[in-house]
């Protein structure tokens, strides 16, 4: 990518997580309550992924809270007024998706569906992955992926349609040390990458 720049484009959008408690569509779900508490905390409120849909929204995937075991999706209706400054943003009907109990960890548009990281909405947990239709009356299905020890926090997905997994591992033991506390040099992360 020689010669590639990055340039940012519009502004970024503060309000959010306002928008987000004072919604009516989701003012059934426990989210002001999950927002006071910290985000790995039992029942907190922590946002972790972000994928286009089709149509020019956004889904928002909410790791924590998993409210009766059932992982949360926001559809985000106008994402390019937001970073015009044109706000309030307006969300769609929140979906409920079985994730075993799991939230989401991220989620990644793949051809003409979608892709979902899950696990747990903190630090212990199992982690699967799951392919998902897009359809809110079809379920997500769980992908026979071996994970092994990983951590997956991130998923890309590659022109050539090889996916690339990443693994949070801040908090692996690196001798008697969590990684992200061990001097610079020895920090690391692993990636997994496969084709569906």
């Amino acid at each position: 990518l020689d010669g590639a720049t990055v340039k940012p484009v519009g502004q970024p959008y503060r309000d959010l997580l306002a928008d987000l408690l004072a919604a009516p569509s989701l003012a059934a779900l426990p989210l002001a309550d999950a927002a006071q508490r910290p985000a790995e905390a039992k029942d907190g409120f922590n946002i972790e992924g972000l994928a286009a849909a089709p149509d020019g929204s956004l889904l928002i995937g909410v790791r924590n809270p998993v409210p009766a075991g059932r992982a949360l999706l926001v559809p985000l209706l106008n994402p390019a007024d937001l970073v015009e400054g044109r706000g309030p943003a307006k969300f769609g009907t929140p979906l409920r998706l079985d994730l075993g109990g799991r939230g989401v960890r991220d989620i990644e548009r793949v051809g003409q569906g979608y892709l979902i990281v899950a696990g747990p909405t903190g630090d212990d947990g199992s982690f699967a992955l799951y392919r998902w239709s897009g359809q809110a009356q079809q379920a997500p299905v769980q992908l026979p992926l071996d994970l092994g020890s990983l951590r997956p926090e991130a998923l890309f997905a590659w022109p050539d349609g090889q996916l690339t997994l990443l693994s949070d591992d801040g908090g692996v033991n690196i001798g008697k040390q969590a990684c992200k506390d061990a001097d610079p040099s020895h920090r690391g992360f692993r990636s997994l990458d496969f084709k569906p």
